[in-house]
């Protein structure tokens, strides 16, 4: 299985984020993230969710899927992703989920 990595930089609407795992369970993550030109934190947990390996057919040509770890987009905060400003409270929510 593909395992998400220790640490990236972010792209898309999150350029110029650089994104450090600070904790992992069986259940949950949570992530460091840090603005690169003004240095400010914050911190997102999330549930560890798997996408298993598989097959689908996508505009004809068939995919083929490997099983990894996903990282939330978007849309996931909130319902099972969140987005914290301290340390304190996302550890708590990290024990949360992992609990």
């Amino acid at each position: 299985m593909k395992e998400l990595e220790l640490g990236f930089e972010g792209c898309g609407e999150m350029i110029g984020t650089n994104f450090k795992q600070i904790k992992k369970s069986e259940k949950a993550f949570l992530y460091e993230l840090t603005d690169n030109e003004t240095g400010t934190k914050h911190f997102e947990v999330f549930e560890r969710k798997i996408q298993l390996a598989g097959e689908s057919t996508i505009r004809g040509k068939k995919v083929i899927h490997i099983e990894k770890e996903l990282y939330p987009k978007s849309n996931s905060f909130g319902t099972w992703a969140w987005c914290l400003t301290s340390f304190e409270s996302a550890t708590a929510k990290f024990n949360e989920i992992s609990n």
